[in-house]
């Protein structure tokens, strides 16, 4: 596969939840979701946000020779933070997120809006909550090369 990537993919609707987080929260661990998300420890002294892509609906087609159908797409942001109140804890960054998040257009894509959120475990020191948004983009399918030999020659008798 090429290293250019797709602008209208999970991955770069990831990549641009995750520039956009960096920017307004350099004060925290911003970072794709971890590929093993029961080993993951913080080691940041205040929080850290997890970013995944988190699915996909596909809408009827909007077409009738090609494949062009728009995709609602999710994303969810897991905050993860040491302490639970207070201008350091989840509850203030879970509104900060959602206000950094809210309206935010990434490339080829609609604005994110927010779906929803929870709460998703206490322990060891650790809050975890994760709050859900979601965008829309267009799928068009791939077109293929038209192999059919070309008429050359027409007769009518």
């Amino acid at each position: 596969m090429s290293d250019t990537l797709i602008p209208n993919t999970s991955e770069a609707l990831e990549e641009a939840v995750i520039a956009r987080l960096k920017a307004r929260f350099p004060d925290l661990e911003v970072e794709a979701f971890p590929d093993d998300p029961d080993e993951y420890r913080l080691n940041h002294p205040l929080g850290a946000l997890l970013v995944r892509y988190h699915g996909s609906k596909f809408g009827p087609l909007l077409d009738t020779d090609l494949v062009v159908q728009d995709r609602v797409m999710a994303v969810e942001v897991t905050l993860v933070f040491r302490s639970l109140n207070g201008k350091e804890g989840i509850y203030a960054y879970l509104e900060a997120v959602r206000l950094a998040l809210a309206g935010f257009k990434p490339p080829a894509f609609a604005k994110l809006k927010p779906i929803g959120e929870e709460f998703l475990s206490q322990g060891g020191g650790e809050w975890r909550y994760a709050i859900d948004f979601a965008t829309t983009t267009t799928v068009i399918e791939e077109g293929e090369p038209d192999l059919d030999p070309l008429s050359t020659r027409i007769s009518f008798k």
